[in-house]
């Protein structure tokens, strides 16, 4: 799957904007997963930390869309590799002085390991699989028009079998990220 995602990072669009935005990024990140969605919220001994990369291909009416590729640790009493890749939109909302970019992500993620808590717990009670599940990146950034190269953001890092499509997985996990994106020039 990752030689895949990078082949097509690889091929993609060769300028380097695309409609006045820049076309590609690098990317990190750190988070903690979280006990579930329901209020309140709790926090899972879990952590991760992750690099990626983004490319773009087009923009249809100020909505830039690519490929996403990237590698985290996942972190607990054990240690877990994750990959994921997957295609992005975002759109970018100039106001005066800031910028604030709403971006999705969707695709594959596969690890290496399962992390105790939620992920262990869902494939316990339904035999599931989690090494290969969909990837979903709902993210929203901030930066500086004087600097529209870096920007920060907040991205729940989400793993899911789709209600049993992928793994017999009924859930997996959710991990609240913040983290920095350099724009390549």
């Amino acid at each position: 799957m990752a030689a895949v995602c990078f082949a097509m990072l690889a091929s993609s669009a060769s300028g380097q904007e695309v409609g006045n935005q820049f076309v590609q990024n690098v990317f990190g990140f750190a988070g903690v997963e979280l006990d579930g969605l329901a209020l309140p919220i709790g926090l899972e001994d879990n952590y991760l930390l992750g690099v990626g990369y983004q490319r773009a291909w087009g923009d249809w009416n100020s909505l830039l869309y690519g490929v996403e590729g990237g590698l985290a640790g996942r972190v607990s009493d054990k240690f877990s590799l994750e990959a994921w890749g997957g295609l992005f939109a975002r759109y970018n909302f100039n106001l005066d002085t800031v910028r604030i970019a709403p971006a999705f992500t969707f695709g594959l993620s596969a690890i290496t390991d399962t992390m105790n808590g939620g992920e262990s717990d869902n494939v316990a009670e339904f035999g599931g699989d989690a090494t290969l599940l969909f990837y979903l990146g709902p993210e929203i950034s901030f930066g500086l028009t004087e600097h529209p190269e870096y920007e920060v953001f907040a991205r729940l890092h989400h793993r899911s079998g789709a209600w049993g499509t992928l793994g017999d997985m009924h859930g997996a996990t959710d991990v609240l990220a913040i983290g920095f994106r350099s724009f390549i020039q």
